[in-house]
């Protein structure tokens, strides 16, 4: 087996261990992270929130019956789902190449890193969800963007 199947063995081990214990601990990965891990079997439903924790570093976008969508940045200034899509709008003067997505499921996690454009300023990322995740979501979730 190579090394980058056994990382991956790993990582899912590490993963499912840590969503066993009911920890919400970030969980980043490294070159792998863009490697989707396990695909995701729950729809939409309910109400979507979002959190911020403490120190500012995780938004989660929270659905009942879906898995947790946490953004690993602190510089979003808003998130939009809707239509299979997640679109994120960073801080004007965000110049960091990447942010990490992380799909909670209820025993799977999809982890992959997405590329932010380098042109594009502010800059303003869209990520199609999976493809069997038909329903409809129009749900705004917004946070101010802090005073500089």
């Amino acid at each position: 087996m190579s090394s980058s199947l056994c990382h991956i063995e790993t990582l899912k081990l590490s993963i499912q261990r840590k969503l066993k214990n009911k920890r919400t601990s970030k969980i980043l990965g490294d070159g792998e992270a863009n490697k989707i891990i396990n695909s995701i079997e729950t729809k939409y439903s309910g109400n979507i929130r979002m959190r911020e924790s403490e120190d500012g570093m995780i938004i989660s976008v929270l659905c009942e019956g879906f898995p947790r969508i946490t953004l690993y940045c602190r510089e979003i200034v808003s998130c939009n789902i809707a239509n299979k899509k997640i679109t994120l709008q960073l801080r004007e003067d965000y110049f960091a190449e990447k942010l990490v997505l992380t799909f909670y499921g209820k025993e799977q996690v999809t982890m992959f890193e997405a590329l932010l454009p380098p042109i594009q300023r502010p800059p303003r990322l869209t990520i199609l969800l999976p493809d069997h995740l038909k329903r409809k979501v129009t749900i705004l979730a917004k946070r101010p963007a802090p005073l500089i």
